[in-house]
């Protein structure tokens, strides 16, 4: 997705050119895709760590949510004034279309993704049994239940089963007599 979020911005600055070289008067609405475009660039670049990629997108799908809507609201106001009879400049018309269509085409690229990952992540949790009981022991690491809990649904032949050593280390027994070693945070 952050591929995809560069390629948006990279196409918005592209119309921005278009617009500075389809028009001899020098508008300043002809700016407002690169103004959309530049910011995308930066989140697509930003979110290629896989560490950032989340808050990332979704600063990204901001701005093309940003993007829709303003350009969405011009571009109801101008054709409201063209039905009325009013002089509209045909060419910032035209720009308003593209930024609203390539605002609109990004939302609902990202929010595919967004459901195409939940789906994997769905049917990833059905067919791993074992994924969605070590999730649950990851989020209380200090419980004893989910360490017995584990060791007696695992099978004894299943290489992603956690040993009984990463069972006492998460759950804070690291001794092999038994004793429970606590971490002093400070």
């Amino acid at each position: 997705m952050p591929q995809v979020s560069i390629l948006f911005g990279l196409v918005l600055c592209a119309l921005t050119v278009f617009g500075m070289m389809g028009t001899p008067e020098k508008l300043a609405t002809a700016f407002v895709p690169m103004m959309l475009g530049i910011p995308l660039v930066f989140c697509g670049i930003v979110s290629l760590n896989p560490h950032r990629r989340k808050s990332w997108m979704r600063v990204a799908g901001l701005v093309g949510l940003i993007g829709f809507v303003s350009s969405g609201g011009r571009l109801g106001y101008q054709i409201t004034s063209l039905l009325q009879g009013e002089w509209v400049n045909r060419f910032s018309l035209g720009l308003l279309w593209g930024i609203a269509g390539l605002c609109l085409l990004f939302l609902a690229c990202m929010i595919f993704d967004h459901l195409r990952v939940r789906c994997r992540r769905k049917r990833k949790q059905l067919s791993d049994p074992q994924s969605a009981l070590r999730q649950a022991a990851q989020s209380t690491p200090n419980s004893d239940d989910n360490a017995s809990l584990r060791l007696a649904t695992a099978p004894p032949c299943d290489p992603l089963a956690p040993s009984e050593a990463e069972i006492r280390s998460v759950n804070g027994t690291l001794a092999g007599n038994g004793e429970r070693v606590t971490s002093t945070a400070s």
